[in-house]
């Protein structure tokens, strides 16, 4: 609850970037206005990954590329989504503006960690991701702490440090 008594309102957002076909689509008697295309499924993808990670809003690295103004966005994974091959590195914006010197030096801790992670250093990575949550506790670390442990008990074959996700 907000101060003023009213309650939170808890959403995820998944934006993306891409050309699309967008308009009155149908035929006569029966046509909807709608947009369809390639970005249009990749950014309902991504409102679907705002539960997993605990996300509020969640871009892609092609919205990233083109932002024009300064945020805080925190790179959250490289995800293959349902339906596609291709990895994607996704985002998760916190804030506008320029990132606090505390998490500016949070985020490399993140990044180092992230990059270990990504080589198969599970034990490096895990030790990196349990000091960042013991200190913030944020659950995008406990999401790699549980991969960690679960890659060091459960050793992986050529892992391209891409998770894929079977669901919508």
């Amino acid at each position: 609850m907000l101060a003023d008594g009213k309650p939170t309102i808890e959403i995820g957002i998944g934006i993306n970037t891409g050309d699309v076909t967008v308009g009155e689509m149908g035929s006569y008697g029966r046509a909807d206005y709608t947009i369809i295309g390639d970005p249009v499924n990749l950014a309902s993808r991504l409102e679907g990954l705002n539960k997993p990670y605990h996300a509020h809003i969640i871009i892609s690295e092609f919205t990233k590329a083109g932002l024009k103004n300064e945020y805080v966005i925190r790179e959250l994974d490289l995800v293959r989504v349902k339906g596609k091959n291709e990895p994607v590195e996704i985002y998760e914006v916190l804030d506008t503006g320029a990132p606090t010197p505390e998490f500016a030096a949070e985020y490399e801790r993140y990044k180092a960690a992230l990059a270990a992670y990504r080589s198969s250093r599970f034990e490096e990575a895990l030790r990196v991701f349990k000091g960042l949550f013991t200190e913030t506790n944020t659950y995008l670390y406990e999401v790699y702490i549980e991969r960690c442990e679960h890659f060091i008990e459960n050793p992986p074959e050529n892992f391209d440090g891409v998770f894929t996700f079977t669901t919508k």
